[in-house]
């Protein structure tokens, strides 16, 4: 007996880790990253009024959230991870337009700024310093809501890639799939007002 995977088939007795691997590297899988790396962020930031000299883990944690978000993105549209533009310097100004190029809908012009801030400093191999002005504290909102709106727009497209790879492919399981994604989204911040924002706002307006 065998399973078709990417490339041809497998035994059934020797494809568990071939299937682990491809659900730990599902666009739900990337998804769920994105999204706990934004609430360790958003738990830190709230819990404490971080200079901007001490600020550069979380601001990593933030890069590497948005990153994580744009491949799940990326891949729930049917392109590979590496075809995301992830890695190196400028990866995620790469990944972003990658991710508009397959339909991800714009976002504000203040969270554009953020995104393009963090990413000359997403190196291949290092988190390259941020430089923030003397005295100043790490605003990390922007960040925050960005990734939100991008996991949201998300959230249907990873649902139905993940149902139709390894479960039933019905609507109401992609229905009801979609909707733990958002509770646990609404967890985190308040995605209506995020919505909102984006919707009242363009890429060219403050």
């Amino acid at each position: 007996m065998t399973i078709v995977v990417p490339g041809g088939t497998l035994p059934l007795a020797g494809a568990e880790p071939v299937m682990e691997e491809m659900r730990r590297t599902s666009p739900l899988a990337y998804w769920r990253y994105a999204h706990d790396y934004l609430r360790v962020v958003r738990d830190l930031s709230r819990q404490h009024r971080v200079a901007g000299a001490e600020a550069q883990a979380l601001l990593h944690l933030a890069a590497q959230a948005i990153d994580f978000a744009l491949i799940a993105w990326v891949t729930a549209r049917g392109a590979g991870v590496n075809e995301t533009g992830s890695g190196g310097c400028g990866a995620l100004a790469r990944a972003l337009q990658r991710a508009r190029a397959l339909g991800l809908p714009p976002l504000t012009r203040r969270w554009e700024a953020a995104l393009d801030e963090l990413s000359g400093c997403l190196g291949e191999a290092q988190f390259r310093y941020l430089p923030l002005p003397a005295g100043a504290f790490a605003d990390l909102d922007p960040v925050l809501e960005a990734g939100v709106f991008i996991l949201d727009q998300c959230a249907p497209e990873v649902a139905r890639s993940f149902v139709g790879r390894f479960g039933d492919g019905e609507p109401s399981t992609v229905a009801s799939l979609v909707q733990r994604l958002r509770v646990d989204l609404a967890a985190t911040a308040d995605v209506g007002a995020i919505r909102g924002g984006a919707v009242r706002s363009s890429p060219a307006s403050p």
